[in-house]
């Protein structure tokens, strides 16, 4: 008993009493033990209050706990791992069993989350899915509605002396787009502009836009045109072996897409409509492109040449010469 009493006591009665006196002895605030520990301070006050029942699960308690006994020049096993088991024994005993060692990973004040070759395969997989999901979607809703199209030129009502009008518009890009039924080819952000030959009196042009299910935007604008008094063209045939080559191009039925060059010069490209007509005069030749060659009917130098082509389909570059004319068909 004697060497009882001679031990010294050097440790307050309460693991945190202890903390709480090396720490105040040392100047140290929670908030440097927080720095310097890389822990939370809220885990330190509450070593220091006793109250176990709130700290995370005791393998990571002893942890915080070694490392807060270093960083205060207390010695962990003698003095402050003794202290620690007792009172957290006499704790649980009062107050119940611990809750369930479940929150590991926000004992640290410092972010836990790590990346691993399985997180960034994860990642990768879902941010594919959700891109290849988007892109589906909008895929689908493209072709599930109509698409867009607008007309800038010509306006509706409109009355023309002239006998061609220029459509100009825009639609979705990758779209069909036909005027009064011919196929018209667009530019890479959907504009389009055509030429279209009318014919005297009330014409009306028709613009659809089509994509690849099917669904249609149609515009329709009708117009009146009254063309002013011209001389024949017809001309005797000397006349006509001194003024060069005359052509005059006339569509049949539907309407129909025309190139036309005078002596190597585009000077018309568009949509001709039924009825219509267009005369071309050149000194040498004149070239003709049709997208409907039996459709196409032609008149050279006052004689009637008949269809450009017998059989349906597109017809390019067909040149007529003077002296073809002047031979005849």
């Amino acid at each position: 008993m004697s060497g009882f009493r001679k031990k010294k006591i050097k440790l307050p009665d309460t693991l945190g009493e202890c903390l709480k006196k090396c720490r105040y002895n040392k100047g140290v605030s929670l908030a440097l033990a927080e720095r310097e520990l890389k822990v939370r301070k809220d885990y330190l006050m509450l070593l220091e209050k006793g109250e176990f029942d709130k700290l995370p699960a005791d393998v990571y308690t002893k942890g915080i706990l070694k490392a807060y006994a270093a960083f205060l020049g207390l010695d962990y096993k003698k003095e402050i791992l003794p202290l620690y088991r007792r009172e957290r024994g006499i704790h649980m005993s009062v107050h119940g069993t611990k809750k369930p060692e479940m929150d590991v990973t926000t004992q640290l004040k410092s972010p836990r989350f790590v990346l691993t070759p399985k997180t960034i395969i994860t990642l990768v997989v879902v941010v594919f899915v959700l891109g290849l999901g988007f892109y589906l979607w909008y895929q689908f809703s493209a072709f599930a509605s109509a698409p867009e199209l607008s007309l800038s030129q010509p306006e509706e009502g409109a009355n023309l002396t002239t006998s061609l009008v220029t459509v100009v518009g825009k639609t979705n890009p990758g779209i069909e787009l036909f005027i009064n039924g011919q196929k018209i080819a667009l530019s890479e952000d959907g504009s389009f502009k055509n030429q279209v030959s009318l014919q005297e009196g009330v014409n009306i042009v028709e613009v659809i836009a089509r994509n690849k299910v099917g669904k249609e935007t149609v515009i329709r604008r009708s117009m009146m045109v009254e063309l002013p008094a011209i001389v024949s063209s017809k001309k005797s045939s000397s006349q006509k072996k001194t003024t060069g080559l005359e052509i005059v191009v006339k569509i049949r039925d539907g309407a129909t897409w025309l190139s036309v060059e005078e002596d190597g010069k585009l000077v018309y490209e568009g949509t001709m409509l039924p009825g219509s007509s267009q005369t071309f005069e050149a000194k040498n030749s004149i070239s003709i492109s049709s997208g409907k060659g039996d459709n196409t009917l032609l008149e050279v130098n006052g004689e009637d040449w008949g269809v450009l082509e017998d059989t349906p389909g597109v017809v390019r570059d067909l040149v007529i010469t003077k002296e073809m004319a002047e031979r005849g068909r």
